[in-house]
């Protein structure tokens, strides 16, 4: 590849458009004989060759330019060139992956080889997106590990919903990925968004976490779309290459701007073909949201609302956060249903801090239970401005 090297340099002074298309004739000149293929969307080969899926033989840069960034697992400072070339072993047969910068943050990337060799490859590094892996989208792509762990942790068979909420999320969302047929039959995308509203503290992020880690599909996770159109339509293009998939899009009446929501509601509703996506989006505002996102089914299927926990249900957290406690600080039948009246109107988050606080004070302190639980009952309300509830 280096008698590429000069052409590559020029290649990088034109116009996008201009320089894929001279850069796709000169690699067919040189490489008569192989198929090329051009990719716009990004093929990461490095993750491939990481994973051992296939071997680099050789590796060149065609300019020195590269793209740092910072691998917070290991606590480095990452280096990948943005212009390079990569044979590569695969399947008994050698390719060539040649990359060049697109646009502001994308790549186009060639393969050349035999031709069906060639595709099956591109198709396996495509469907490595399918790993039950999250990426987040910020005007780019990237990977996110601490994602993916806080995911694991999230336990399905723990959460505490009304049953009304878990019957919709079981149909809804952890049965879409299995009904394909069904919007086939009816001559309808197959393609579903859910929307979780309420105040903040209730549960809708960690309800999210929980139905990703039921489905073992690719998790997306736009926290900006970009600056432009051209950021939306990168973004986009990735969810339909990975799907089937998850799009979160986590407080979404702060994630969309004014002058981005046509953009992006054309691409939600099928500028950039989507087939076997499910989008999961959270508000703690949805007063603020558009009437052109949440009143429209094709976007938004389903509008759960999560208020704070009713009565029974703050008796079975009380029971569930206790189970995992000291047993000295737990209480009969009688006081817990006592103590989750006497916390009417708190949170998910508000339930969980109090029994943080009381096993604390408790270790600290010692002491009769009821009392402690009590007592703090009072100081959170103070301290978080609720009105005071005896």
């Amino acid at each position: 590849m280096e008698n590429l090297t000069h052409f590559v340099e020029e290649a990088l002074c034109m116009p996008d458009r201009a320089m894929t298309f001279m850069i796709h004739r000169k690699l067919c000149d040189l490489l008569s004989g192989q198929a090329v293929i051009q990719c716009r969307s990004e093929l990461d080969v490095e993750e491939f060759i990481r994973y051992g899926y296939a071997e680099a033989i050789g590796t060149g840069r065609f300019a020195p330019e590269s793209s740092a960034f910072y691998d917070q697992e290991d606590d480095q400072l990452r280096d990948i060139p943005t212009t390079s070339w990569t044979e590569i072993s695969w399947q008994n047969s050698k390719l060539n992956v040649i990359r060049v910068p697109f646009g502001k943050c994308g790549s186009v990337n060639w393969v050349s080889g035999p031709q069906r060799v060639a595709e099956d490859f591109i198709r396996a590094v495509s469907r490595l997106e399918l790993a039950p892996k999250t990426r987040v989208f910020t005007g780019w792509w990237r990977d996110d590990e601490k994602f993916d762990r806080a995911i694991e942790k999230a336990n399905w068979s723990e959460l505490v919903l009304e049953p009304s909420i878990r019957e919709l999320v079981e149909t809804h969302a952890l049965g879409f990925f299995k009904a394909k047929s069904h919007f086939d039959e009816l001559g309808v995308p197959w393609k579903r968004g859910i929307l979780l509203t309420g105040p903040p503290g209730n549960g809708k992020t960690h309800l999210i976490r929980a139905i990703l880690n039921r489905l073992a599909v690719p998790r997306l996770v736009i926290k900006n779309f970009g600056e432009d159109a051209d950021d939306i339509e990168y973004a986009f293009d990735r969810i339909a290459q990975c799907a089937p998939c998850v799009v979160v899009l986590e407080d979404l009446d702060s994630l969309i701007r004014s002058r981005m929501l046509s953009s992006i509601l054309n691409h939600m509703d099928g500028a950039t073909p989507l087939n076997g996506v499910l989008f999961l989006a959270t508000t703690n505002h949805p007063e603020k949201l558009d009437p052109a996102i949440k009143n429209r089914p094709s976007r938004f299927d389903r509008v759960i609302e999560f208020g704070p926990p009713t009565l029974a249900m703050r008796q079975r957290l009380i029971r569930k956060f206790m189970a995992r406690g000291n047993r000295a600080m737990k209480l009969n039948q009688r006081q817990r249903k006592k103590l989750a009246i006497k916390i009417e109107g708190f949170s998910f988050a508000f339930i969980k801090e109090l029994m943080i606080s009381s096993a604390m004070k408790w270790a600290a302190t010692g002491g009769k239970p009821y009392p402690i639980y009590k007592g703090l009952v009072k100081e959170l309300r103070e301290q978080f401005g609720q009105s005071n509830r005896e």
